[in-house]
């Protein structure tokens, strides 16, 4: 029965490599990215001084191949000095002076605006966006505008995009992304939404301001048709979760862009530097935003923006090159891979757990993820796949793991290494089949959510797993361990506990993507990275797979109780190989790589730990000899 699970997982795994290479081959193939920075921010280097084509064109050269521009509003407008806006108290006592009366003024409150010197058609936009709410006063040769309604809500009002800045962008051979206010429109006001759209046939790229996607919260499919009858790709900002993006990029066929944004006056240049590289090569970051620096005299202050861009674009790996990037390539999920990754989860949880527990509770186990995943296949719910994929993921470490073969010969354990690194694979292979598809590529929504779980079942299943192993022999049972809980604690105990429990806490909160690292690990990171193109974790090749070859090396020698204890913090790291690819926006080829640093550095680092151990014990069999 084993051998024929054995075959069906193997055909199964077979089945699904077509889905794998498909995602492989788009992930390389997948290198174009873009420097971007702000309209308004190389326009603020002008303004202090800086020459107009001295700055487009310098900040070109050094690699910035993209503009983003946002739609103006009243009270930027008057910012900068193109408009005069005044208020109803504000215009009535201007009119008196001047000589006007106030019974001929507008009654209901209202904002009063005149063109200054302004390239903007602000007259022709404020007809269009307050439609019936306008009308034209004079006052001493001077034309103004009345807006109708709250003059708080009118100033932060977007008149629009202004064309002569878009031509300005595209003279000096730049792509332009369109900011798009989705909330701070006001409702039914299409027209914002015709420009954005129409404007110019290079803004194919559209990043929405605010908490809310376009769309949201109903209409997100009427929406996401516009953007695909005018070949627009939407921005997904990285860690900024927009509402309603997942549902307006699913109706979009998934033509998304990933976006980070940077700040070179908030982080050193060199954290820049290094994070901007970071997310092309290894987080499918293809528009790297940029707010440029001010600080300093406007060409000392262009010289820096320069020489940073030239050094990051001149420090990219080979493989990615700088221009107008394309959306990442649809993958196909016919029914037979899904149905294939489906089966190949069944049929690997019914044989680890057959391995680690009982047949009984192996067939029970099969049987609930065979539930769950003909309900997926039935009512497509994304949630089932993830509890499917979980299941997989928490399971494969243990697997590897604690199942293990007699350590009789040195070769064993190098047997037993490699049994441990094809399980894992195995199980990596099934959670990344399952887990297949554009919008775990692009990390749209959520993505894997198990990653505190992964880090804790497996540690806790082998803590029970090591004490069940060492007092086995000594026949402990129930009554033994009611005993054991009847015992007063000592001060000494709730001391160790607490500092377990410490330990504990810092472990689990140092996993995810957020996890707060001191600086000298930050630059020891960076060197193995620099050197390595992706650096292994560190508890991998440090930690978890050194104490596994010394667990192996101890039950060789029959020392099994300390071989029992080791493989606790053996155990983190297998389950933080089965994590790196549990981060599905990160390219294959980059965490098989850095996997096999981990396991080739980590079997090192084990033969180094069974040296170390060897000499430490025979230091400490001559001591106890002596004394």
């Amino acid at each position: 029965m084993k051998k024929l699970l054995w075959i069906i997982l193997l055909f199964s795994l077979l089945i699904t490599s077509v889905g794998l290479y498909e995602r492989m081959e788009a992930e390389w193939n997948y290198n174009t990215y873009e420097v971007g920075v702000p309209f308004k921010e190389v326009e603020a280097l002008i303004y202090k001084g800086g020459n107009e084509e001295d700055v487009f064109k310098g900040l070109k050269s050094s690699g910035v191949n993209a503009i983003s521009i946002g739609p103006e509003s009243i009270d930027g407008l008057e910012d900068r000095g193109e408009i005069l806006s005044l208020k109803q108290d504000e215009f009535v006592r201007f009119a008196l002076l001047s000589g006007y009366s106030s019974d001929t003024l507008p009654e209901k409150k209202g904002l009063f605006i005149s063109l200054l010197d302004s390239s903007f058609p602000v007259i022709e936009s404020v007809g269009k966006v307050f439609e019936g709410n306008t009308q034209k006063v004079e006052i001493n040769d001077r034309e103004f505008i009345y807006i109708e309604g709250d003059p708080e809500k009118i100033e932060k009002t977007y008149l629009g995009y202004s064309e002569k800045k878009i031509d300005l962008i595209n003279k000096y051979g730049y792509s332009t992304i369109l900011h798009v206010p989705v909330a701070d429109v006001l409702e039914g006001n299409e027209f914002i939404w015709e420009q954005a759209f129409n404007i110019d046939e290079n803004a194919d790229q559209m990043l929405f301001i605010g908490e809310e996607a376009l769309g949201y919260p109903t209409s997100h499919v009427e929406w996401a048709e516009k953007l695909k009858e005018n070949g627009i790709s939407t921005l997904s900002i990285e860690d900024f979760n927009q509402k309603g993006f997942e549902s307006l990029a699913r109706s979009n066929n998934h033509n998304v862009i990933r976006l980070r944004s940077f700040d070179l006056e908030k982080d050193s240049l060199i954290d820049n530097h290094e994070k901007a590289i970071r997310a092309v090569k290894e987080r499918n970051i293809r528009v790297l935003y940029f707010h440029l620096t001010a600080k300093g005299e406007p060409d000392e202050n262009l010289e820096t923006n320069m020489s940073f861009f030239k050094s990051l674009n001149s420090n990219m790996p080979g493989l990615f090159r700088l221009g107008d990037p394309d959306t990442f390539k649809e993958l196909s999920k016919p029914f037979y891979l899904v149905a294939a990754a489906l089966l190949s989860a069944v049929v690997f949880v019914i044989l680890a757990i057959e391995s680690l527990l009982k047949r009984n509770i192996a067939v029970v186990s099969g049987l609930g993820i065979l539930v769950m995943a003909v309900a997926y296949l039935i009512i497509d719910s994304s949630v089932l796949l993830k509890l499917i994929a979980l299941a997989v993921a928490v399971i494969t470490p243990v697997y590897a793991a604690l199942v293990l073969r007699p350590i009789e010969t040195k070769k064993d354990i190098f047997y037993q290494y490699l049994r441990a690194i094809v399980v894992s694979f195995t199980g990596i292979w099934i959670g990344v089949s399952l887990l297949y598809g554009n919008e775990y590529s692009l990390h749209i929504g959520q993505g894997f959510r198990g990653v505190k779980l992964l880090y804790v079942f497996p540690i806790v299943f082998t803590t029970l797993f090591v004490v069940y192993h060492i007092y086995n022999d000594k026949k402990f049972n129930f009554k033994q361990l009611k005993h054991l809980l009847a015992l007063p604690i000592k001060y000494g105990h709730f001391i160790l506990l607490c500092i377990l429990g410490l330990i504990l806490f810092y472990y689990i909160d140092r996993t995810g993507s957020f996890a707060a690292v001191s600086s000298y690990e930050l630059i020891l990171r960076q060197k193995l990275e620099d050197l390595m193109y992706a650096r292994p974790r560190t508890k991998e090749f440090l930690i978890g797979l050194p104490f596994y070859i010394l667990s192996l090396y101890l039950f060789l020698i029959k020392m099994k109780k300390a071989a029992y204890i080791c493989l606790i913090p053996a155990m983190i790291g297998w389950l933080s190989l089965v994590n790196t690819f549990t981060h599905l926006h990160i390219p294959l080829y980059v965490s098989i790589l850095r996997s096999f640093y981990s396991l080739s550095l980590g079997l090192l680092v084990g033969i180094l730990f069974i040296i170390i151990f060897k000499a430490g014990y025979n230091y400490y069999l001559k001591l106890r000899a002596r004394w």
